[in-house]
């Protein structure tokens, strides 16, 4: 097993639907820095830009609201490398100062604006990220407490949530090697005990 067989999959980070918002003083609360962006995003948006949030008209941008947040937590690769069966899936995770949310028009998932978490409080950051959300869309309970798990070095991304059994992971982003079917729950502990040997094997790339 090679690590270079591992291609990127996604470019979220990089993807040309992405764009980041102007500076904008610190909020106390996500949901206000979310709604900020939105608004900056509507004020901003013309027939040059509106495809830029995966709209198919001015107007749809117009209509747009904010659907339920999603944290996001990162695996780093030294932590799932050591990973084995029994151990706490929560130590692996680590929390990210982002928080994802969808950007909504007529109950369809368009695109998402990213908040930051900063010392001074929330900040909008990004928009963008069109492919992850629409992919964790149809599987979303629509409940909240949801959540974006990501493995960046293995191209990895999972919709994340608790329940009385502990947490269950859902795929919306793997290489196909890994053998995990994207859109089917999977309880955490087998999706790590999965990947494992590819975190071992990897050689290149950000932890």
């Amino acid at each position: 097993m090679q690590a270079t067989r591992w291609i990127p999959i996604l470019a979220l980070l990089a993807c040309t639907s992405c764009g980041y918002l102007l500076p904008a003083p610190p909020t106390p609360q996500p949901e206000d820095a979310a709604a900020q962006a939105l608004q900056e995003l509507v004020t901003l948006v013309d027939a040059g830009n509106y495809r830029d949030l995966g709209s198919d008209t001015v107007g749809e941008v117009r209509r747009a609201g904010l659907g339920q947040p999603m944290a996001v937590f990162d695996v780093r690769l030294d932590g799932l490398k050591t990973y084995v069966a029994g151990q706490s899936v929560d130590a692996l995770l680590a929390r990210s100062p982002e928080t994802i949310y969808p950007v909504v028009v007529d109950n369809t998932v368009k695109s998402s604006v990213v908040i930051t978490r900063g010392q001074a409080g929330y900040t909008p950051a990004e928009f963008g990220r069109a492919f992850l959300v629409r992919r964790a869309a149809p599987f979303r309970h629509g409940q909240g407490g949801e959540f974006i798990v990501r493995i960046a070095a293995l191209n990895s991304y999972f919709l994340g949530r608790r329940d009385a059994g502990g947490m269950e992971l859902v795929p919306i982003a793997v290489n196909p090697q890994s053998q995990l079917t994207e859109g089917a729950a999977i309880r955490a502990p087998q999706v790590f005990e999965a990947l494992v040997p590819f975190a071992r094997a990897y050689r290149d790339g950000p932890a």
